[in-house]
C-alpha cells in the first residue's frame, strides 16, 4: 500500500512539475539591432505576428551620422564585434529566437554578431530576417546562419528584405512565408 501511494505521489509530482515548467517558458524572442529603424519596423511587425517578446541590440559605439556610418560599414565588413549593452530577456528562455539585422554591405551589424557569439544558439529554432536598400540581406541572413551553426545553416527560415518588400501588403505576404518556414522547422526538429 505504502509503494501504490509513493508511486501515485510521484506520478502526480512529474506531472505537475511538467505543467509548470511548459507554462512558464517562453517562447519566441526577437533579437534585432536598426540604426535607421527599417529592421525595428519588422522586428516589431514580427513581434506581433508571433506573439513574441522583442529585445531591441544597443551598441555602445556611436553608428549615427558620417563618421558613425562608415565605422559601422568598415566594422560589419571587417566581421568586428563591439559591446551591446545587456539584455533584458534572456535567450536561453526561448525555444524560438528570431534575428534581424540592417545589411551593411551585405553584412550583419557588428552587434548582431556579438549577439550570436556571445549566446549557444543552436538547440533553438531559429529564424533570420535582414532589411536592405537594394542587395545585400540574402548574404547578410546567409551570414548570420553560418556563424550560428556551418551544419544547420540551411535549414534556418530567412525573411531577406529590400525597402521595397517593407510597403504593407508585401511585407505581411512575406511574413506569413516566414511564420510557415518558422512552423515547418519546429516540425522538424
Amino acid at each position: 500500500m505504502k509503494r501504490i501511494f509513493t508511486a501515485c505521489f510521484l506520478i502526480v509530482f512529474f506531472f505537475f512539475h511538467i505543467v509548470i515548467t511548459r507554462a512558464s517558458d517562453k517562447e519566441v524572442l526577437v533579437v534585432y539591432f536598426s540604426r535607421d529603424g527599417h529592421t525595428h519596423m519588422v522586428a516589431q511587425k514580427l513581434a506581433e505576428a508571433f506573439d513574441a517578446d522583442i529585445e531591441r541590440l544597443r551598441d555602445q559605439k556611436e553608428r549615427t551620422g558620417m563618421i558613425g556610418t562608415l565605422s559601422a560599414g568598415k566594422d560589419a565588413m571587417a566581421h568586428n564585434v563591439t559591446e551591446i549593452e545587456p539584455l533584458a530577456n534572456n535567450p536561453n528562455d526561448y525555444s524560438v529566437i528570431l534575428i534581424g539585422t540592417p545589411a551593411w554591405f551585405s553584412n550583419m551589424a557588428p552587434a548582431v554578431r556579438t549577439f550570436i557569439e556571445q549566446f549557444h544558439l543552436t538547440d533553438k529554432t531559429i529564424g533570420l530576417f535582414s532589411t536592405c536598400h537594394r542587395i545585400g540581406a540574402d548574404k547578410a541572413t546567409q551570414q548570420m546562419a553560418e556563424l550560428i551553426s556551418a551544419e544547420k545553416a540551411a535549414g534556418y527560415a530567412r525573411l531577406p528584405l529590400t525597402h521595397h518588400d517593407l510597403e504593407e501588403g508585401m511585407l505581411a505576404e512575406k511574413i506569413k512565408q516566414f511564420e510557415s518556414a518558422i512552423n515547418a522547422q519546429r516540425l522538424n526538429e
